[in-house]
């Protein structure tokens, strides 16, 4: 509603002047032709209002649907990270990266990149060094020969390997650590 002076001659409740919902640019509905998406909602809806309370076999309906509501969304959301780390891990393929070790499986090791917060697996087949085997009482993967272990909580160097942009799947390649030159005894 305007709020400065009248012009000369005009008050606020002068009949002269168009009403607020009939000036141009405005939409000339009321809210019973155009209702809002939730008004539709609860009119498709609708609960009967008792004068007591709701009964508890519907109280646990609606507790039910609504958990099942916020785990669609909760999937929904987690689905969608996915997808967006995976389209922007792609134009990263061949970089290496610092990562930590965050799980330690039979079929290999989960990576978290330490800077971006992106999650690919080390499948244990890949690790072509040595022969590696998963130690389920320790969490370990341990090679046989090399006896060099990975385990949760360790920081390795990783090469983004490939990604299934259709599975939303990172996968990593292990690089090997630089070994210091073994130190020369003088005689």
């Amino acid at each position: 509603m305007w709020r400065g002076r009248p012009a000369r001659g005009l008050s606020h409740q002068d009949s002269s002047l168009p009403s607020e919902d009939s000036r141009p640019g405005r939409p000339r509905h009321t809210s019973a032709e155009a209702p809002s998406p939730w008004s539709k909602r609860r009119d498709r809806e609708s609960i009967p209002l008792t004068d007591g309370p709701i009964p508890l076999e519907e109280l646990h309906s609606i507790a039910e649907e609504s958990s099942q509501s916020e785990r669609r969304a909760d999937d929904a959301e987690r689905e969608l990270m996915e997808w967006k780390k995976a389209k922007f891990m792609q134009d990263r393929v061949g970089e290496d990266f610092d990562g930590l070790i965050t799980s330690v499986t039979k079929f290999g090791l989960f990576v978290e990149l330490t800077d971006l917060f992106v999650e690919g697996l080390v499948p244990l087949n890949t690790l072509v060094d040595d022969h590696y085997t998963y130690h389920e009482n320790t969490r370990e993967i341990i090679g046989q020969r090399s006896r060099k272990t990975y385990r949760l909580g360790q920081l390795v160097r990783v090469l983004v390997d490939r990604i299934d942009p259709v599975e939303k799947k990172i996968q990593f390649a292990l690089l090997e650590e630089e070994q210091p030159p073994p130190k020369r005894k003088r005689h």
